[in-house]
């Protein structure tokens, strides 16, 4: 007959690869694994867990974690999908952090473009820097802004002839605003004479003297524009 040995204050008996307890468990030595069988108990309470180990499996290795039983704390934002989270972004389908198509607010704004002191020229430039977020592909778009400066009112921006676009986009830093003069109305030559109001453009046939007049492509001062990026 085997010997009697206890666990805890269970009495056993002792084979030589397992022990089986009377009560109802199986103690298994190859694995170290004790089981309970055949038995029948509304609860099972343990007082204490000092010394076990227990490792959550992988995925790969068959385990499984159910979402319901994460009751507090967090998900790193990076766990969830690649990119930039922030409050400017959505995580889309594909699990990539995106700023929203219609853009932001931090992605509008306004400037000015000037084409200097009187007379002018026809085409001028401005850089819009500080867009940390923006791509090389992002779309951007510009407009005349019907806003007052110091050389023009708004009534002016509305009926100027002053075409503005935007290019030359450098991903993380901004993109170059593009501005000029479209206006294709032709003023009639006439002689300058001591009434002219502005510098002589051409030559009238026939006439001696220089004249003022013709095609009108420079403008001059400040202008407001607005800018969008998505």
């Amino acid at each position: 007959m085997k010997p009697l040995e206890t666990i805890g204050a269970i009495p056993v008996v002792c084979s030589p690869h397992t022990y089986t307890e009377y009560s109802g468990f199986t103690y298994n030595a190859s694995t170290q694994t004790l089981s309970v069988v055949n038995v029948s108990s509304t609860a099972v309470s343990f007082t204490s867990f000092a010394g076990a180990n227990h490792d959550h499996q992988s995925v790969n290795g068959g385990g499984v974690l159910n979402a319901a039983a994460i009751g507090s704390g967090t998900i790193a934002t990076a766990r969830l999908g690649s990119g930039s989270a922030s409050a400017a972004t959505f995580l889309r389908g594909d699990q990539t952090w995106a700023t929203p198509p219609g853009g932001s607010s931090a992605n509008v704004g306004t400037t000015t473009v000037n084409f200097g002191s009187f007379p002018g020229c026809s085409d001028t430039s401005v850089s819009v820097t500080g867009q940390a977020g923006i791509l090389a592909g992002s779309v951007v778009n510009a407009w005349i802004y019907p806003s007052s400066t110091a050389d023009h009112t708004a009534d002016e921006h509305i009926v100027e002839t002053i075409q503005v676009y935007a290019g030359n986009i450098v991903a993380g830093v901004g993109f170059t605003i593009y501005a000029r003069n479209t206006s294709q109305l032709n003023e009639p030559l006439s002689s300058g004479g001591v009434t002219g109001f502005r510098p002589a453009a051409g030559t009238v046939y026939g006439e001696p003297n220089a004249s003022v007049g013709g095609k009108g492509t420079r403008i001059y001062g400040s202008w407001s524009v607005a800018w969008q990026w998505s």
